[in-house]
């Protein structure tokens, strides 16, 4: 995305990483961080009301590779080797968003909710991404000027 036709350019996860569903600069100023910020704005990669598709498609990403992240530890060898290679089928080179499944796969999550924050088109929102038994993602938005609104329960 940085430079799509090449790999003469900076790499896309050493300037944009994911706290859940919402991309965020990984430079904390300079360069490199004004080209992360002006890409996610030109892609409107981080517009939840304008690019619902995209949030619902890294949550259905972040839902299905988050059980196999709780068994990665499992104590028999072949419930683990299954967890291994599933998780890296959702953080591999090719695999459809696969930056926000590194980046989550790198945070330190609560096994049932974590809250994330999302910049909406106006106001910085905080979006909770509540993860079900039934591998369903519900999206709730809270924002201190409105009260809080249920933007969707999705199941996979």
């Amino acid at each position: 995305m940085i430079y799509p036709i090449g790999d003469i350019d900076d790499d896309l996860e050493q300037l944009i990483q994911f706290y859940g569903l919402s991309p965020r600069a990984c430079a904390s100023a300079g360069h490199k961080r004004r080209r992360a910020l002006v890409t996610i704005e030109f892609f409107k990669l981080d517009d939840v009301e304008g690019r619902k598709d995209l949030f619902l498609a890294r949550a259905r990403a972040i839902v299905a590779m988050y059980p196999q992240l709780l068994k990665l530890n499992a104590p028999d060898a072949p419930t683990r080797a299954t967890a291994t290679a599933l998780v890296n089928g959702f953080t591999g080179a090719k695999a459809e968003h696969a930056n926000c499944a590194r980046s989550f796969r790198g945070i330190r999550y609560e096994p049932r909710r974590r809250s994330f924050p999302i910049r909406g088109s106006r106001t910085l929102h905080r979006h909770e991404l509540l993860v079900g038994p039934a591998c369903g993602v519900i999206i709730k938005r809270e924002s201190a000027c409105a009260p809080s609104s249920h933007i969707g329960d999705y199941r996979l």
